[in-house]
């Protein structure tokens, strides 16, 4: 983090420098009064600058934090088809907890729900294992189902297919 925002504060310094070059070129200030308020620009002031960005950013990230942590709902609403008869069933999967769905055991371990002034997005943080005819289990699905776009987190099985469809508070 730290070394991307010195990569970033050169990229600003590189791009301010250029700025001011073309407005002194064009004359729209002049060199003798650029030069009186650079010398006047102290350490300390660049200093109470420098704390203030990263002031700004603390607050901004444990509003992130805050934000995060008040949507994660306890409930992960699921959808899962049984491609051999057709039929579909709605799953309510308790964080930490687990549900069957056929051979398959889902546990949900996290589910975070968007926040009402952004795109309706809910997130859920799943471990599909199947179990076969000989009790022997294997995980067939790792990671996170987005409600936004199933084509591309659904998990698709030879005879299951499960969508996440929302996080519920409850």
């Amino acid at each position: 983090m730290i070394k991307k925002m010195q990569i970033n504060n050169k990229i600003l310094t590189t791009i301010l420098i250029v700025l001011l070059i073309n407005i002194l070129a064009l004359g729209l200030i002049r060199a003798d009064a650029f030069a009186q308020a650079i010398s006047s620009t102290s350490e300390k002031d660049i200093d109470q600058y420098q704390t203030n960005i990263q002031n700004v950013q603390t607050k901004k990230e444990e509003q992130n934090n805050a934000i995060t942590q008040n949507n994660l709902a306890p409930v992960a609403i699921l959808q899962g088809l049984n491609k051999i008869n057709a039929k579909t069933s709605e799953l309510k999967v308790p964080v930490g907890g687990k549900v069957s769905f056929g051979s398959l055991s889902i546990e949900a371990k996290k589910c975070w729900k968007s926040p009402p002034d952004q795109s309706p997005e809910n997130k859920i943080l799943l471990k599909i294992i199947e179990i076969g005819a000989d009790g022997v289990e294997n995980t067939i699905f790792y990671g996170w189902m987005f409600s936004s776009s199933p084509s591309i987190s659904s998990l698709e099985h030879p005879i299951y297919d499960i969508t996440a469809i929302s996080c519920q508070f409850k």
